[in-house]
């Protein structure tokens, strides 16, 4: 998929996936920091309660990696997931990629696995131990500062003193997620031909790491394309043709009603009633990349205070297939 949107920062993107709802419905307008009380409010409908208001389906879920979308331990699970092992947030003070606190089974330690790796360690132990069907959430912490030098095992390069810019430590981040996400495939074995993968990232690159030619200043947290544009890979069953492009506008909220229809529920049909939605199912794409749009405006947002009943909307932009307009304060 080539036009999608997501949020201009992290943790809104990751909301409006899990709900399929825009920051304006949910709350969530800006990243979360690592000090706040903030979470996603437990009355919002996350995809993984949709699945447990279907038992009929038999879904086990579970969530692995950056949760970013509240600081309690416990945050993940009572938000709907049955459970949680990652870490609360971004790696802060004392936290690298290679020590760093976890959360698993509602306790934290510090963890001296790399996080690439043990977050791909997870996934698969959870893949392995679970019946299908089942819905996994993986989200990595990388590619995020702190920049930094991934173990040799997971590139193809030395990086010298002289190799070491934020650029080339970004580069060689991407290669390890790489690398690991080929073993988390090469893992699920035969369960990788019948589960349906969607990849895709939580907002645009940083603007001290953007490639050489993209304007400065443009990058994350700006309605500008680097900054709102991210990458959406859907693979498995439901693709016909694979290796196919869809140009069709597309935001990160459409995840939601993709996935619930992928996992057997009509989508927005099966959702209780009087639930809103900004969520658009891509399934038809899935088989023909040329389907009509079902998107005609794609829209994002940047907001504040987050859950706030007066917020202060700094961002918003939308654009259809020939126009784009931005309003920033």
């Amino acid at each position: 998929f080539r036009s999608v949107w997501a949020t201009p920062t992290c943790s809104p993107t990751r909301a409006t996936i899990l709900t399929g709802r825009y920051g304006c419905r949910t709350g969530i307008g800006r990243y979360l920091d690592e000090d706040s009380p903030v979470e996603l409010p437990q009355e919002e409908l996350i995809l993984p309660e949709l699945l447990d208001l279907h038992p009929e389906l038999g879904y086990e879920h579970a969530a692995v990696g950056k949760w970013h979308l509240g600081q309690a331990l416990d945050s993940a699970v009572r938000a709907g997931f049955g459970q949680f092992s990652g870490s609360r947030s971004n790696f802060r003070g004392k936290q690298r990629y290679d020590r760093w606190l976890k959360i698993d089974c509602g306790e934290e330690r510090w963890c001296h696995e790399y996080a690439t790796t043990d977050t791909v360690d997870e996934a698969l132990e959870f893949i392995s131990s679970t019946p299908e069907p089942w819905f996994l959430y993986l989200a990595f912490n990388a590619v995020h500062a702190p920049y930094h030098e991934p173990p040799g095992r997971l590139r193809t390069s030395e990086l010298g003193p002289d190799a070491c810019s934020r650029e080339d430590l970004t580069r060689a981040m991407l290669e390890a997620l790489d690398m690991e996400l080929g073993r988390l495939f090469h893992g699920m074995g035969e369960a990788y031909e019948r589960t349906h993968i969607v990849f895709t990232s939580d907002n645009g690159t940083p603007s001290d790491v953007l490639a050489p030619g993209v304007i400065p200043r443009r990058g994350k947290a700006t309605p500008y394309e680097s900054g709102l544009r991210v990458p959406l890979i859907i693979s498995g069953p439901a693709v016909r043709e694979p290796g196919r492009d869809v140009t069709a506008l597309v935001n990160t909220t459409d995840l939601f009603g993709t996935c619930a229809e992928l996992a057997g529920l009509p989508f927005p049909d099966a959702l209780p009633d009087g639930l809103a939605t900004d969520s658009v199912s891509l399934v038809p794409y899935l088989a023909n990349p040329a389907a009509p749009a079902r998107r005609k405006i794609a829209y994002s947002e940047a907001f504040y205070p987050n859950l706030g009943t007066d917020f202060e909307m700094e961002i918003r932009v939308a654009r259809n297939e020939r126009y784009k307009v931005i309003h920033r304060i």
